[in-house]
């Protein structure tokens, strides 16, 4: 017969073999990896682990850093010059998390460069990739390598064989098509980079969501494309979720010099080189849903660009606040004007310096040529040339540029844009980082006087 002493003793060896039986099948929750940093340098080599900046250390190409990188991982590219393959130097395909981005940055204090051979396409490709920083590269193109000539020949002939040598983009953010189902690029921050020269467009996205391209330096691209491409460029908006807040900003860049010269292959028409184009999100060119997400263009200069300085086109939901443009439509063949808001509808056009050329000034016309009401340009500044779309608060009248020589596009103190705009469209900061609005009233342009 059991005493009780060996009862108790073995119901306790019961419960605890019981309760490991039990721990063991509970799933524990894994832990994410911490997040890492991976150093890229000119003198390194991709068969070092990367995880330090020293050559000995650091990795050689960008892209071998790209193909390890897990959400909230950042990849530090130091200074030098970056060639490719004949494929862009980056293409970027792993996404991030909402609150673990992967980022690709400039080492801090350094600015690398980015080339590619006359026959890549583009520089950086965001191919479906979702939660992407890209920031502080200067992206420098081919353009002042190619002749007129040359490009004439193949734009009339198209027998010139690579034609990615006079269309090659500086940054750009398309889907994904190789996988199925398509995968859609979300959620891409494009930050403080330098682009210039590149024969396509400098920045651009098509059938994305949730895009943002700031501060950044856009200028002399487009020159040699033959597919009508801009400085900046947000095309055929996609709805990836039900939002309908603000998803596209479109704030704080430089953009200037950016000309298309050849016509529009296929259609046998001049067209584009705008400064910043926000393209059909109506999506009536692909037979798509119309986007429902606001998109805002701010704080933007764009200037002795060949097309318009901001053009919004068969678009809608867009918000084109406190921009300074000054001599766009520099194309012969081409007269858009400063900003322009053609075939769209619901597009806010408040507190901006339009300085024209002798071009036109304002217009938003449908495809008869006739203006269209829900295009509202209010409280903007007019001058030097023809208004074709007008609404309430504006003023004719120069706005008093600093230095309109040096391009120096700040307001004098008698400026008539000091104090005189809507603060119910005021963007929060201005082009210098600036709080907005000081002295109560916002002023009108990218500048704010202080």
């Amino acid at each position: 017969m059991m005493r009780r002493y060996d009862l108790v003793v073995f119901k306790w060896i019961f419960l605890v073999i019981g309760m490991w039986a039990i721990w063991m099948c509970i799933p524990v929750k894994a832990h994410a990896a911490p997040p890492v940093t991976y150093y890229v340098s000119v003198d390194g080599n991709d068969v070092n682990t990367g995880l330090g900046p020293e050559p000995s250390k650091a990795l050689r190409y960008i892209q071998t850093a790209a193909n390890k990188t897990n959400p909230g991982d950042t990849v530090y590219v130091m200074n030098g010059t970056y060639w490719d393959n004949g494929s862009p130097i980056l293409t970027i395909t792993r996404s991030g998390t909402a609150n673990a981005y992967i980022s690709y940055k400039a080492y801090p204090g350094h600015t690398p460069i980015l080339r590619v051979s006359q026959g890549a396409w583009h520089h950086i490709l965001v191919k479906g990739a979702s939660y992407i920083n890209i920031e502080g590269f200067e992206i420098y193109g081919w353009s002042l390598n190619l002749s007129n000539t040359e490009a004439q020949t193949y734009e009339n002939t198209n027998t010139l064989g690579n034609i990615g040598k006079f269309n090659t983009n500086g940054i750009s953010v398309v889907k994904n098509t190789d996988v199925s189902p398509t995968v859609y690029a979300t959620h891409i921050n494009v930050r403080n980079n330098n682009v210039h020269h590149t024969p396509g467009q400098g920045i651009g996205a098509e059938e994305a969501d949730y895009i943002n391209f700031s501060n950044n330096t856009v200028y002399n691209n487009c020159w040699f494309t033959a597919w009508a491409q801009s400085g900046i460029n947000i095309f055929h908006s996609r709805n990836t979720d039900s939002g309908t807040g603000y998803k596209n900003f479109v704030s704080g860049n430089l953009v200037y010099g950016n000309q298309t010269n050849y016509k529009w292959q296929n259609h046998n028409v001049y067209s584009d080189g705008n400064g910043i184009i926000i393209d059909d999100n109506k999506n009536s060119q692909i037979g798509g849903t119309p986007y429902t997400g606001k998109t805002i263009v701010d704080n933007n200069i764009s200037y002795l660009n060949g097309g318009a300085g901001i053009n919004i086109f068969s678009s809608q939901n867009v918000y084109v606040n406190n921009n300074t443009t000054y001599a766009n439509s520099q194309s012969t063949n081409l007269n858009y004007g400063e900003i322009i808001g053609n075939y769209s509808s619901s597009v806010y056009v408040i507190n901006n310096i339009l300085y024209a050329n002798g071009e036109t000034v304002s217009k938003a016309n449908d495809a008869n040529g006739v203006p269209i009401p829900t295009v509202y340009f209010n409280s903007n500044i007019f001058y030097n040339g023809a208004i074709l779309k007008t609404g309430t608060g504006n003023v004719t009248a120069d706005p008093l540029f600093s230095n309109l020589s040096l391009r120096n596009f700040h307001l004098k103190s008698t400026s008539p844009a000091i104090n005189s705009g809507d603060n119910t469209y005021t963007a929060t900061l201005d082009f210098d980082g600036i709080s907005r609005p000081v002295g109560g009233i916002v002023d009108r342009g990218a500048y704010e006087y202080h």
